[in-house]
């Protein structure tokens, strides 16, 4: 080995030695330029690379060359196990993902969807999730316009649009206070198990009282001359983001701190959030053919809607959650 090969080599090895890795490549990608056999620089480059593949390259020359040179060997099973480790997880991910893609378009057919008029003869949840989403649009336009685009939406009102947009909003309510939940001080087994059975039970509850609100106050107030699915629907649209809304309203004072100023801050945020619900609803109880007492109408359907969940969940907060929680301690 010449003097400047081994000048080379030495610069090269400190170089990878003190993690300057570029400096490191240079130096001893100029050794094996003009001896591309030296062990040694094959070892330290090798140790220098990114991509372990690479890597496993120049230790699979190192070990051709000297197969009884200790170090080459014990590195090149380490980034041999880590290439193969890689691998295995990249598959197992590939897998999850494929089958992932495949359940979210694999059609499902339910005795609950016979049930509901105008319901799809079978749905996927990629097509459930594209029905959230198309609902959730409409009740932010309808949010942010006070209701200018109702006139349209009712237009293609139907019991399926109503419960997707019900269990739309109460889901993602739900996410939202289950969020709260997990994120609070000294999360406990006890309180993630009460989580996500409040979670599955409050979407449920939040449906069905959507429905509970429109159903009795059209019989109390309502215009009889409209059909149910079409002052529901026209009620629940606006509903559906304004749920959502105040729920993240909730979840920031709940996040930041519950101070009086605060606390005040977030009352107001409702009270405009329910504003707004209230002036889009009106427009969609107009456009059904709604004439009086209209601002009555939307008070009450939230109210009633309000009260009915409270109450609900108040009693399975009694019978079931209460339980698990001592359950768990």
């Amino acid at each position: 080995m010449s003097d400047d090969i081994k000048q080379l080599l030495e610069e090269g090895v400190a170089a990878s030695q003190s993690g300057d890795k570029e400096r490191a490549a240079e130096l001893l990608t100029q050794v094996l330029n003009q001896d591309p056999d030296n062990v040694q620089a094959l070892y330290y480059l090798a140790s220098v690379q990114t991509d372990p593949h690479k890597s496993k390259e120049y230790l699979e020359k190192a070990a051709a060359i000297a197969p009884d040179n200790e170090s080459v060997q014990k590195a090149l099973k380490k980034v041999t196990a880590k290439i193969q480790g890689k691998s295995s997880v990249e598959e197992r991910a590939q897998e999850a993902r494929a089958k992932a893609k495949e359940l979210a378009g694999k059609e499902f057919q339910s005795d609950l969807l016979d049930a509901i008029p105008d319901a799809p003869k079978s749905v996927s949840i990629a097509g459930l999730f594209a029905a959230g989403v198309g609902v959730f649009r409409q009740s932010l336009t309808a949010f942010l316009t006070r209701g200018s685009n109702m006139e349209n939406a009712v237009k293609h009102a139907s019991w399926w649009r109503f419960w997707v947009a019900a269990v739309t909003g109460s889901l993602a309510s739900a996410v939202i206070f289950f969020i709260t939940e997990l994120i609070g001080p000294q999360l406990t087994i006890s309180r993630l198990i009460v989580g996500l059975v409040g979670l599955v039970l409050s979407t449920i509850i939040g449906a069905v009282a959507v429905y509970v609100g429109s159903y009795f106050i059209r019989g109390w107030l309502g215009n009889h001359n409209a059909e149910l699915v079409d002052y529901a629907y026209a009620l629940a649209v606006p509903w559906v983001f304004g749920t959502i809304a105040n729920a993240l309203v909730l979840f920031v004072v709940d996040l930041v701190g519950k101070a009086n100023i605060l606390s005040l801050v977030g009352l107001i945020a409702s009270g405009v959030i329910v504003w707004l619900v209230m002036s889009a609803q009106i427009k969609g109880l107009k456009a059904v053919g709604g004439s009086s007492r209209l601002w009555l109408n939307s008070i009450a359907m939230l109210m009633t809607t309000a009260i009915f969940y409270m109450l609900v969940v108040g009693i399975y907060n009694s019978i079931i959650l209460s339980p698990i929680r001592l359950a768990f301690g």
